[in-house]
C-alpha cells in the first residue's frame, strides 16, 4: 500500500527536533552539575540519534513505501545502534542512550499530538 499525501507536516518534524535540542541542552547542563558528564553524554547521544530518526521518518515516508515497510527498516537500523551502545559502553552503561532514544520518539509523538489538537 502506498499513499499519496505528503507525509508528516514539516513543522511537527520541526518541533520534535527542536524539542530534542533543547532536551539535549538541558541533559548537558543537568549531567554536568551532577558530575555525571558521561551519563549526559550518552543521553544526548541517544536524543540527536532520535532526532535523526524523526528526519528518516520524514524522508522515507515521502518515497512512496509502505510505512510499515520504512518503519521496520528504521526499527532494524535502531535496534543496531542499542546494540552497538551496549557492546561500546557495556549493560551498566547502556542505559542513557537507550533512555535518549526513547525521549526523542516521545518527543515526535507529543509534538505530533501537539500540532493535531491545536487545528
Amino acid at each position: 500500500m502506498t499513499h499519496t499525501d505528503s507525509g508528516p507536516p514539516a513543522h511537527v518534524i520541526r518541533l520534535a527536533t527542536i524539542s530534542c535540542v533543547v532536551l539535549a541542552a538541558i541533559a548537558i547542563v543537568g549531567t554536568g552539575a551532577a558530575g555525571a558528564p558521561g551519563i549526559g553524554a550518552l543521553l544526548v547521544a541517544g536524543l540527536a540519534l532520535g532526532a535523526l530518526n524523526h528526519l528518516a521518518t520524514d524522508r522515507l515516508y515521502r518515497t512512496g513505501l509502505p510505512f510499515g515497510a520504512t518503519s521496520g527498516l528504521r526499527i532494524v537500523v535502531l535496534t543496531i545502534l542499542v546494540l552497538g551502545a551496549f557492546v561500546l559502553t557495556g549493560p551498566e552503561h547502556v542505559w542513557p542512550f537507550v533512555l535518549g532514544l526513547g525521549i526523542a520518539q516521545l518527543t515526535l509523538a507529543f509534538s505530533a499530538a501537539y500540532v493535531a489538537t491545536r487545528k
